[in-house]
């Protein structure tokens, strides 16, 4: 069951990345607040502005409490807050690689660049959003049985975003 809800939210990602990608210019003035403040936090992180802890540390928080909506929200929403989530995430990330593609930047360097925190990072959304609406007992149950388990693959996202990710783009000349 669980595995079945994981594919259903992987399935509504991947439908907003390509409607991010399609609708680009129309979604792209809506979004562009928080691409600005994404562009913000690597600019400050590569010029040393903000520590790699630190940055590792907002990741981290950040994805763990939108777990924390899932698997709370999931059952009471019947599925609707898990499932904006991801079609928002897909959407963003549609849209920037659709500008970026815009611009010149190889759709090839633009995976290179999220494929290895996204390998952890989005099963671990995923699987918050399947166990919010698989897991049994109430929303506090519910968030006992499932935060320690995707905590675990957001703090590894976390880090490979943080440490690794540079490292590819340095790589790719990005």
């Amino acid at each position: 069951m669980r595995l079945k809800f994981s594919l259903a939210f992987a399935g509504l990602f991947f439908l907003g990345v390509l409607v991010g990608a399609v609708c680009e210019a129309e979604l792209l003035r809506w979004l562009m607040p928080a691409i600005r403040l994404g562009l913000g936090v690597g600019e400050k992180m590569s010029s040393g502005g903000v520590s790699s802890l630190s940055v590792f540390l907002l990741i981290f928080a950040k994805n763990l409490s939108v777990a924390a909506l899932c698997i709370a929200l999931a059952r009471p929403s019947r599925g609707a807050v898990p499932a904006l989530i991801c079609a928002c995430n897909g959407l963003v990330v549609g849209v920037l690689g659709a500008v970026l593609a815009s611009r010149g930047f190889p759709p090839w360097s633009y995976a290179a660049l999220l494929a290895p925190h996204g390998a952890v990072e989005l099963p671990a959304l995923f699987l918050s959003c399947a166990l919010g609406m698989t897991s049994g007992g109430g929303a506090l149950s519910r968030l006992k049985q499932g935060l320690p388990v995707v905590a675990k693959m957001f703090a590894a996202a976390a880090a490979i975003e943080v440490w690794v990710t540079p490292a590819v783009g340095r790589f790719l000349g990005i």
